[in-house]
């Protein structure tokens, strides 16, 4: 959601200087589109977050499924898109390569990966968001720190409390442990298909900028 809180407020930047101080308020997200990696084993909580975000900004959504993740991608850049705003930061797996404009890997659909907040760190998201008071998915106040699918996600241990009980994913003292929560078998293979070209995510959450189809940030929770 960090990508499109950003993607939102450049919007709203432009529009307002646009417009100037006289003219109206345009509806800033009106009419643009998100991408969302979709999944069977997607969390609930996941999905209503999603949902209640395409709602509120009065977005248009494409889904395309983890399942079959090139070939939605290949359709998407058929249909014009030339890149795609993630929200990877250099702890996601296969990231530590990634530069700010990244073009996708050789082998799949050509389009421009952009990465603005690859150099931030897990401190950086979550000040951003509590500082702001801007939402997010309800599952980072129950334990959890990152979020894959129902398979291979569980609560952070770190956030374990004595009483049994787990504290908020904002709470988490030790960046390093950021994936505690993830199985190793997805941070050693299974995670590496949506790094190829696409969100993080989430964090994520891809619009089409000003209306056009080149630009997309990805839509996560």
């Amino acid at each position: 959601c960090v990508i499109l809180y950003l993607f939102l407020a450049c919007v709203l930047a432009v529009t307002n200087g646009e417009r100037g101080s006289d003219g109206p308020a345009p509806p800033v997200m009106a009419g643009h589109t998100v991408i969302f990696f979709d999944s069977d084993s997607e969390f609930p909580a996941v999905r209503g977050f999603v949902a209640w975000v395409v709602h509120s900004l009065g977005l248009r959504m494409t889904a395309v499924a983890s399942s079959n993740f090139k070939q939605g991608m290949a359709d998407l850049v058929t249909s014009g898109l030339r890149a795609v705003v993630m929200g990877q930061r250099r702890g996601d797996p296969w990231a530590d390569e990634l530069d700010l404009f990244s073009p996708s890997t050789d082998g799949w659909p050509a389009f421009m990966r952009i990465n603005p907040i690859i150099d931030w760190s897990y401190s950086h998201v979550w000040l951003f968001l509590r500082a702001f008071g801007l939402p997010y998915c309800s599952m980072y106040d129950e334990g959890f720190t990152s979020i894959g699918s129902i398979s291979d996600t569980v609560k952070n241990p770190a956030l374990l409390r004595a009483d049994g009980s787990y504290a908020p994913a904002f709470e988490l003292r030790d960046a390093t442990t950021e994936r505690a929560g993830r199985s190793s078998r997805r941070d050693k293979g299974a995670a590496k298909q949506p790094t190829q070209g696409a969100a993080a995510a989430v964090d994520e959450p891809s619009p089409v900028f000003a209306r056009t189809v080149s630009a997309s940030p990805c839509l996560r929770a």
